[in-house]
């Protein structure tokens, strides 16, 4: 894959990384998943390093494993029903966006 294209992969994993803190921090979760921290990091090393996207593809892969009280499990409680189904929509596009992005390094 063309050095630019990844490079524009990165910082798209970075955003989604981003955004993902941001949702968790507001919930009071951040800590709860701390492997998003370092995958922000390794996306930040990751251009022109290949082994870096390894460990990170890898990475990002490993937020996935597991059932129950994984990240894969994660949902988002609001009382009122309508802002639930919005914020865990928001929280099911970010977590498919950085799956997608990471398997395209």
């Amino acid at each position: 894959m063309e050095s630019a294209v990844i490079d524009n992969k990165l910082e798209e994993i970075q955003q989604v990384l981003r955004e993902l803190l941001e949702l968790l921090q507001q919930e009071g979760d951040l800590n709860r998943f701390p492997g998003f921290e370092e995958a922000f990091r390794l996306a930040g090393l990751a251009a022109g390093d290949e082994s870096t996207r390894g460990v990170l593809k890898k990475h990002v892969a490993g937020l996935y494993r597991g059932g129950s009280g994984t990240f894969n499990d994660y949902g988002i409680w609001r009382e009122n029903y309508d802002e639930r189904v919005k914020v865990n929509g928001k929280l099911d596009h970010l977590r498919l966006k950085l799956r997608e992005l990471s398997d395209q390094l």
